[in-house]
C-alpha cells in the first residue's frame, strides 16, 4: 500500500504555468527559425553520437573476402560535454545557427543528454520500467516543436508584465489567465503544437497550499462502463466522459482523407493540420473533464482511496471474447484513465491531502462489500457488470461494489483477502496448467511469483 501524506507547507516546489500566445508574421518566422535550429542541432548531435558508438567496432575484408569485426582499442565513450562542444563544429559548417540564441542550442543538446541518461538508467533497472526502453529518437518537422530557455539573465519580463524572447524585437502577445511570481521563473519553454497553436510555459517556484480543514473521505474507482465511480460513506456517484462519438467519427474520416493526399502537397499539409486540430479538440475535452473532476475531489475531501492500477496491462486485455477484448482496449485508449490518477496525485500533494493506494492485488470488484461477508467471486469476468453473491444473495453493481470496498479498505484485513486470491490462482494454475497440459509458462499472477522451484518440480512430477 502506497501512501502520499500531507506536505510541509513551508517548502517550495516547481510549478508550470502554461499560456497560449499569438505571434505576428515576423515572430512566426523567428520562432520557426528557433524550432528548426533546435531540431537540427538535436538530430545532428544524435547522429554524431550514433556514428561515434559504431566506431567502437567496424567490419573489414580479410584476404579471402570474408567480413571480420575489428574492435577499436582507442574507443572512448562520448560524454555530455563532448556533445555540447559539438555545437561549435555545427556552427562552423552552418553559419545560420548564429542567428539563434546559443541557450536554445545548448538546451537542445542537454535534452539529448537527459534522454541518453534516462535510457541507460532504464537499461540498468529493467524490472522497474514497463514498456519500451526508449532509445533517443530523431525529431520530425511536423510533430510537436519546442525549445527551452533557462537562466535569469536570459529571462526578462518588461515593466508592463509582458515577455520578450532573446533576439526578439517585440514582446509576445500572451494571454495571461493566471498570476504567478515572475521573479521566481527559472525556465521558459516555447511549444508549437501540430495544429499550429503556440504555447509558452513558465516554470516558477510556488508554495504548497493549505485548504480549509475537512475530515471527508472518498473512495475512487475507475471502470469501463462507468468511467469514474465514487463513494463518500453516504452515496455513490458515477461520472462518464463527454460523448466523443461524433468527434471520433470526424477523426476517422479526416485520417482516411489524409491517407489519399499526395505526400508533400499543400492539400496534404492542410489536411494534416485539420486532423491535428480534431485530435487537440478531443484531448482538450478529456483533460477539461479530468481537471474539473480531480479538483473537486481534492478540494472536498481530506483522504482519498484509489486503486493501484497497471494501465499498460489493462490496455493489453485479451478476453475470451476477442471482439469484447478489442472494444475494451479501444475504450481505455480513448478515455485515458491514467491521466486523472496523475491529476489527483499532484493536486493532493499541492493541497496537503492524504492519498492512499490500495494494493494492486486487492480484488475490489470481486469481493462482496456486504458487512460480515467475505465471499470473493474469483471467476468474475469483465463483461459482468452486475453479480449476485452466492452466500448473502446480495446483487452488486460492479463499479459501486469496488468503490465501497475501497472506502472500507484496511491494510491488515486486505492481506488475508490478497492471500486467498493468490492461493486460488496458484491452485488453479497448478491443476489446470502445470499438471494437465504440462506447460510451466503461466507461473505468475500480475508479475507476482506463485511457485518456488521445489513446488514447480513437484507439480511437474
Amino acid at each position: 500500500m502506497k501512501i502520499h501524506k500531507q506536505q510541509d507547507f513551508n517548502t517550495a516546489y516547481n510549478k508550470a504555468f502554461k499560456f497560449r500566445f499569438y505571434p505576428d508574421s515576423e515572430q512566426v518566422s523567428l520562432l520557426n527559425h528557433c524550432f528548426g535550429s533546435a531540431r537540427f542541432v538535436f538530430n545532428q548531435t544524435l547522429n554524431y553520437s550514433i556514428n561515434h558508438y559504431q566506431s567502437k567496432e567496424h567490419l573489414i575484408t580479410d584476404d579471402y573476402g570474408n567480413l571480420i569485426t575489428i574492435n577499436n582499442d582507442n574507443f572512448t565513450s562520448l560524454s555530455s560535454t563532448d556533445r555540447i562542444n559539438y555545437i561549435k563544429e555545427l556552427k562552423l559548417n552552418n553559419p545560420w545557427l548564429h542567428e539563434v540564441s546559443s541557450i536554445v542550442l545548448q538546451q537542445s543538446v542537454i535534452n539529448l543528454n537527459n534522454a541518453y541518461n534516462n535510457f541507460f538508467r532504464k537499461c540498468k533497472n529493467k524490472s522497474n520500467y514497463k514498456g519500451k526502453l526508449g532509445y533517443p529518437q530523431f525529431k520530425k518537422k511536423h510533430h510537436r516543436q519546442s525549445f527551452r530557455i533557462v537562466g535569469k539573465n536570459s529571462i526578462h519580463f518588461n515593466h508592463d508584465g509582458s515577455f520578450t524572447l532573446p533576439k526578439f524585437n517585440k514582446p509576445l502577445d500572451i494571454k495571461f489567465s493566471r498570476d504567478f511570481d515572475r521573479d521566481k521563473v527559472s525556465s521558459v519553454t516555447i511549444t508549437k503544437e501540430p495544429n499550429g497553436h503556440y504555447y509558452i510555459s513558465f516554470l516558477s517556484q510556488d508554495n504548497y497550499q493549505r485548504c480549509s480543514s475537512i475530515n471527508n473521505k472518498l473512495a475512487f474507482d475507475s471502470g469501463i462502463k462507468t468511467n469514474i465511480s465514487t463513494y463518500d460513506g453516504n452515496k455513490h456517484q458515477g461520472f462518464n466522459l463527454p460523448d466523443l462519438t461524433s468527434l471520433i467519427s470526424k477523426i476517422k474520416k479526416a485520417q482516411k482523407s489524409l491517407s489519399r493526399k499526395v505526400k508533400g502537397s499543400n492539400n496534404r499539409n492542410k489536411q494534416r493540420i485539420k486532423l491535428a486540430k480534431l485530435y487537440a479538440n478531443k484531448e482538450n475535452k478529456v483533460n477539461d473533464f479530468y481537471h474539473k473532476l480531480s479538483s473537486t475531489i481534492v478540494h472536498e475531501n481530506q483522504m482519498i482511496m484509489v486503486e493501484d492500477l497497471n494501465f499498460n496491462s489493462m490496455k493489453s486485455i485479451d478476453n475470451h471474447n476477442k471482439y469484447q477484448g478489442k472494444n475494451i482496449r479501444k475504450n481505455l485508449q480513448q478515455i485515458s484513465l491514467s491521466k486523472i490518477y496523475q491529476y489527483i496525485e499532484y493536486k493532493a500533494k499541492w493541497y496537503g491531502k492524504t492519498l492512499i493506494y490500495a494494493d494492486k492485488y486487492y480484488p475490489s470488484s470481486k469481493k462482496c462489500s456486504t458487512s460480515n461477508c467475505n465471499y470473493i467471486h474469483h471467476e468474475l469476468d469483465l463483461k459482468d457488470r452486475t453479480w449476485k453473491c452466492p452466500e448473502c444473495k446480495t446483487v452488486h453493481d460492479r463499479d459501486e461494489n469496488a468503490a465501497l470496498n475501497l472506502y472500507h479498505y484496511n491494510e491488515d484485513n486486505a492481506r488475508k483477502v490478497i492471500q486467498d486470491v493468490l492461493t486460488y490462482h496458484k491452485n488453479k494454475i497448478k491443476n489446470n496448467v502445470l499438471v494437465k497440459n504440462n506447460k510451466p509458462a503461466k507461473l505468475k499472477l500480475n508479475n507476482k511469483l506463485l511457485f518456488s522451484k521445489n513446488e514447480l518440480t513437484q507439480a511437474k512430477e
